[in-house]
Formats: structure tokens, C-alpha cells, sequence
């Protein structure tokens, strides 16, 4: 072999081991880390284990922190804020959240004891999400209207957004479930149950700022003067939340949820209550809601409106239960019963349906493009022209028979589900494709033989088995 040859042999050699390293660099895993938070914690504080945890939100070190990491939360109560700003892929997500016993890697960590597992309580400070993609935050489980069960709790005392966005970073593709979220208590005010706050509180405030695919999901917000605000909000979806008790505040007006400007997104499977006036408002043009599987309650005024004189607004609202005890709101029965204004959709080339809805001691006024199959208490009156629509005698409250349980006192543990007679009064809806045909129980509709009106479907049978524990109100997640 020549000299020429045998160099060349040897580049060729050199390139095909240069060649499989950079092959292998390629395919070689990208291994995720694992970072903690435990206040009190006296080690390095780097956020490698739970002896040198970052022992505050604020100390967290997003720099150190990549897509594809955890972010593991102890028991304990904060009082900074926690800011995020990472904008990953649905490949490689970060995820922030509280520890289960069952969370392997947390659990052997260095320094970890029981108490890591208590609740995470974040006090008059706030999550923050000041630009970033595909990013969770979870709370990993709760109970619906029981105090002390969710993995982490996010509680303002004073002025406060519990869950923000601070500058005009867009974000997309954001989780945040399991988690509750609540207001200071308020001063009562006036007869009907009306309060008022000193402070301006939102729960989950991105407005005004563009938000894409926000998820909002099993969590408990409570107390404040706007729980949801979805501004410029594309594509969200607020699901198998309880949203309660607002209150009135100097600069909001005891919103359930404010969208506007405008929106698009979501809302199923919810249960809403203790809302005395505004409800769930939309203001401007453009704004488009699909609500179905809701159950909303106890409450008083404009449960769900769009304010007229805007174009461009559209609904599309199946197998909703609203009910007015009576009891609670600025409006009530029997002089000004609460109601639902659609006078503001349909307009500019939108279009509307509203079918198979119960609507119990609630008005409705304005008429989408297509309303029928929809159930009206005799003292509201069938209120669309719908041939299938119908008016019922409703027996209500302490002579309820159509619904499981009605609790003007503890609203929170009322059952909006349906009893045999409620069945037989409500099984005449028309049959909807999927999404739209199971209940928030799982139920399928139509497997007995018919499609129920309202927000619940029984199982298979005859008559109706009886409901299935209430998936909507208890989640446990390991």
C-alpha cells in the first residue's frame, strides 16, 4: 500500500468514527432532571434534593431548570412568588407540582420524610406565567368543597391574582389542574347574600395578554371578584371545576368569568354556584363559548350573558341544568327571577344552538339561531319556539323530587342529579354526537333508550340505575 493510500485509509476510518459519535449524540436519550423546593431548607440550597431544596418559590433558579424537568413542590407555606418562563415543546414539557407517596423518585430522594407530602400552601403570592409554552402545573388531587385536601392551595388575604400574567410574553399550551384557589373573606352586605371585598382578587387572570390553548382543570376557585378572566384567550377549556362565591369589588362585578376582546374556549362539566349577579359575562365582539355538561346554581341575576350591541358572538350550549333555590342573588324569584341574555349573539355571520338544556325558576331571553329540546319551569314559560321544547311543573326545593338533593344552606353539596321521576320528566332530548354524548359521570347518553335533558345521563336500565359516585366533585390522581 502506498503512502498516499494508507492516509487516505486512515482519514476514511477517522471520518466514520467522527461520523458514529455525532450518530450517536443524535440518538443517545435526553435524560430529564429532578429539582426541589422545601421550605426551610439549610443545605447548598441548589435545588438537587430535598437537603439543598430551594427553600422558597422565588429561589428557584429557572436558568438551572430545562424543558423536560420536574419541579417537585414540599408541604409548606410560601409567601413569593413562583414565575415561569420556559417555553417548551409537547415533547419535552415542564411540569411543576406536589408529591405523592407513590411519586418514586421524589421519595428517595436525599433528605425526604414524610412531611414533604403535606399541603403546599402559597400565601398572598402568586403563580406566574410571564411568557412560556407547555408547561403544567398540578396540584395532583382534592376534593371539591372539602378544606384541606388539595395538594396545593393558592390563598391571597388581600389584593391578589393567584394565577397570572404579567407582561405581554404570549403563552400557549398551559395545564393547571388540581389546585385550589381562594379570595379573602368579605364583608356581607345587603339581604340577599351579597358581599363586598376590599381588595380586587381574580383567580386565574391572563388578560390582557394573548393566551392559547389554556387548560383549566378539576380545581376549586372560590372568593373573587373575577375567578376566571380569559382576555384575548384563544381555545381554552375550563372542565370539572367548582366556581363559586364571587363577590363584589371596586373594580369587578362578581364574574364567575369576564371574557372579551375577544375569546374562544370551552366550558364542560362544571359546577357554579354563589354567584349573584354578573355570572359568566362577555363583553365586546367575537367571542364564541361552547358550554356544555354545566350545572349552574344558587345564584342570582345574569347567569350567562353577552352583551348586546356587539358582533360576531356565538354559543353553542348542550345538556346544561340552571336552577335558581330561591335563596341567594340580587335577582330572585318570584319578582325577578335570574336569567340567561342572548340578545347579544348571533350577529355579524355568527350562529347559536340551544338545545337540550333545563331551565329551572331561569329565564331566557334572546333566541340563538336554533333553540328546541329544552325544558322551562311553568312559571318561566317555554321560551323558544322550538317544537320540541316543553314546560314542566318543577317541585322544587324542600319538595324537590326531580333532582338528588337541593342544599340551600351547604349549596355545595347539592346533587343536580336526576331521580326516576326527574328521568321521566327529562328523557326527551335529541341525540349529539361525541363530544356531547356522555354526562360528566361517563355516562353514556342514550343507553336507555333515551337522551336526558339537562346535565346528567343515567346508566343503562329500567328503570335508571342509580347515579355513579360523583366524579365531577371527588378526584384522586396517583
Amino acid at each position: 500500500m502506498s503512502t498516499d493510500e494508507a492516509s487516505s485509509s486512515k482519514r476514511t476510518v477517522v471520518n466514520q468514527m467522527r461520523f458514529f459519535l455525532a450518530f450517536l449524540l443524535l440518538v443517545s436519550p435526553v435524560f430529564s432532571a429532578n429539582w426541589y423546593v422545601r421550605k426551610g431548607a439549610s443545605g447548598s440550597n441548589n435545588g438537587t434534593s430535598w437537603t439543598n431544596a430551594w427553600n422558597e418559590l422565588s429561589s428557584i433558579n429557572s436558568s438551572s431548570v430545562a424543558c423536560g424537568d420536574t419541579v417537585w413542590l414540599a408541604g409548606g407555606t410560601y409567601t413569593t412568588n413562583l414565575t415561569v418562563s420556559k417555553n417548551c415543546t409537547s415533547s419535552s414539557q415542564l411540569t411543576i407540582q406536589s408529591v405523592l407517596s407513590s411519586d418514586s423518585v421524589p421519595t428517595s430522594a436525599a433528605g425526604y420524610t414524610a412531611a414533604v407530602l403535606n399541603q403546599v400552601v402559597v400565601q398572598d403570592a402568586s403563580f406566574v406565567t410571564s411568557s412560556g409554552a407547555y408547561i403544567t402545573i398540578s396540584g395532583r388531587h382534592g376534593i371539591i368543597g372539602t378544606e384541606g385536601t388539595f395538594g396545593i392551595v393558592i390563598q391571597c388575604s388581600t389584593n391578589c391574582d393567584t394565577i397570572t400574567v404579567t407582561s405581554s410574553g404570549a403563552t400557549s399550551n398551559i395545564t393547571l389542574t388540581e389546585m385550589e384557589l381562594y379570595g379573602p373573606p368579605c364583608v356581607t352586605s345587603g339581604g340577599n347574600g351579597e358581599g363586598s371585598c376590599a381588595g380586587d382578587t381574580h383567580g386565574v387572570d391572563h388578560g390582557p395578554y394573548a393566551s392559547t390553548n389554556l387548560t383549566i382543570d378539576h380545581m376549586w376557585m372560590h372568593r373573587f371578584g373575577e375567578i376566571v378572566r380569559p382576555y384575548q384567550w384563544t381555545n381554552y377549556v375550563v372542565q370539572y371545576c367548582d366556581l363559586d362565591t364571587t363577590r363584589e369589588t371596586p373594580d369587578e362585578h362578581e364574574d364567575i368569568m369576564y371574557a372579551a376582546n375577544p375569546s374562544s374556549g370551552t366550558m364542560r362539566y362544571n359546577v357554579i354556584w354563589g354567584s349573584p349577579n354578573d355570572g359568566i359575562f362577555f363583553d365586546f365582539g367575537g367571542n364564541s363559548l361552547t358550554f356544555y355538561g354545566n350545572v349552574v346554581f344558587h345564584s342570582g341575576g345574569g347567569i350567562l350573558t353577552f352583551k348586546p350591541g356587539y358582533s360576531g358572538n356565538s354559543l353553542i350550549m348542550y345538556n346544561n341544568t340552571f336552577s335558581s333555590d330561591e335563596t341567594f342573588g340580587d335577582y330572585i324569584c318570584p319578582n325577578n327571577c335570574p336569567w340567561i341574555d342572548l340578545s347579544g349573539v348571533d350577529s355579524g355571520g355568527a350562529t347559536s344552538v340551544a338545545e337540550n338544556n333545563i331551565f329551572d325558576h331561569v329565564a331566557f331571553s334572546g333566541s340563538p339561531t336554533s333553540a328546541d329540546y329544552n325544558a322551562y319551569s311553568s312559571d318561566i314559560g317555554k321560551n323558544d319556539n322550538g317544537a320540541h321544547s316543553f314546560t314542566y311543573t318543577s317541585a322544587f326545593a324542600a319538595a324537590n323530587t326531580q333532582f338528588m338533593s337541593v342544599n340551600t344552606s351547604n349549596p355545595v353539596v347539592s346533587n343536580y342529579q336526576l331521580t326516576a321521576s326527574g328521568v321521566t320528566t327529562f328523557q326527551k332530548g335529541v341525540a349529539l354526537s361525541s363530544p356531547y354524548n356522555l354526562d360528566a359521570n361517563g355516562n353514556a347518553r342514550g343507553a336507555s333508550g333515551s337522551w336526558t335533558i339537562g346535565a346528567y345521563q343515567y346508566g343503562t336500565g329500567t328503570p335508571p340505575l342509580a347515579p355513579n359516585p360523583p366524579t365531577l366533585l371527588t378526584v384522586v390522581v396517583n
